[in-house]
């Protein structure tokens, strides 16, 4: 685990899947990224989101739910996992993660980033107290209520969380009606910040021709998140 690179198999109950990390275990902030319902930890969003963390002072450790992966093995597609194997996944991958840690002088600061899925999972994991040692979380496009279905809303959760919470949301993105998004985030006290991408979809993307173009935007606000959290 020494090195700058490191892959392998996570094994979740008679399931597996895979995980990736990329950037040395030296102290710097250690983040856990997790993908959206439709795509994979290798999708072009997602590597865009790693490399740029990166190239902004992390280490990322990335991983594939198992269903994806599955998904990738077989050329097939297939929904989501439950939410209890989700949250399984995660939760075993943060455990070692941990465990990579312990040895360390220099504890890293841990940090949960999630692609919509994926930052819901996060949160739900850090409401129920299931995350020990996570410093925050940021969700690249919360998905606050199916599309078209204000009504349902997944917020229930939020304030049960106890450290700082970035939302990243795109102003049309169709799983997070602006003024909801808003109302949820405020009420969520001063630990909690919105930002917003103007004319970003659930995505973040501005442009369907060019989806990742502005990255640069997002990555910096998530960047500058990541460098205010508090010290342990």
């Amino acid at each position: 685990m020494s090195s700058d690179r490191a892959h392998g198999v996570l094994h979740v109950g008679d399931r597996l899947t895979r995980w990736r990390r990329r950037g040395p275990l030296d102290g710097r902030p250690l983040i856990v990224l997790t993908h959206g319902a439709g795509a994979g930890h290798d999708s072009p969003f997602m590597g865009a989101t790693r490399d740029g963390l990166l190239a902004r002072g992390c280490t990322v450790v990335s991983v594939n739910f198992c269903y994806m992966q599955r998904m990738q093995d077989e050329q097939r597609r297939r929904p989501p996992d439950p939410m209890p194997v989700l949250k399984q996944t995660l939760a075993l991958m943060l455990e070692r993660v941990s465990r990579w840690c312990q040895p360390l002088r220099c504890q890293p600061p841990l940090i949960l980033v999630g692609k919509s899925m994926g930052g819901r999972v996060s949160s739900l994991l850090l409401a129920e107290g299931l995350a020990p040692g996570v410093r925050g979380a940021a969700y690249l496009g919360y998905p606050l209520h199916p599309a078209g279905k204000p009504e349902r809303l997944r917020r229930q959760h939020l304030p049960e969380i106890s450290v700082p919470q970035l939302f990243l949301s795109g102003t049309s993105d169709a799983l997070a009606t602006r003024s909801l998004l808003a109302e949820t985030v405020d009420s969520l006290g001063p630990r909690a910040a919105l930002r917003w991408i103007e004319g970003g979809d659930h995505s973040l993307a501005v442009r369907r021709s060019a989806p990742l173009e502005g990255a640069d935007e997002w990555l910096d606000l998530l960047g500058g998140f990541i460098d205010g959290l508090p010290a342990r």
